[in-house]
């Protein structure tokens, strides 16, 4: 229930706010644990990784973008990688 509340939030304040949500994004997206442990980072997170990613991969903004691509460098979990390709973001295993 908490990673959908936090996915759909993201998403309206992303679409309706970027200039002040966008660094708030980066920020979360620096921080998000990306191990090959999908329920720890999981937990961790507080959050799905790869939802959150499918949540703002629409965005065009170049800060959230360079993010994805400096996650997609340290993600291992197979489910967020292919949310990362989704979102365009290259990946090493691509």
């Amino acid at each position: 229930v908490g990673n959908d509340f936090q996915i759909e939030s993201t998403k309206r304040l992303l679409y309706y706010y970027s200039d002040v949500a966008a660094p708030l994004i980066v920020d979360r997206i620096e921080n998000l644990q990306a191990s090959d442990d999908f329920r720890e980072d999981c937990v961790q997170n507080g959050l799905r990784s790869d939802n959150f990613v499918d949540a703002i991969a629409w965005s065009k903004n170049d800060k959230i973008k360079i993010a994805l691509t400096k996650l997609a460098k340290n993600a291992k979990e197979n489910n967020l990688i292919r949310s990362l390709q989704r979102a365009g973001v290259e990946t090493p295993k691509q």
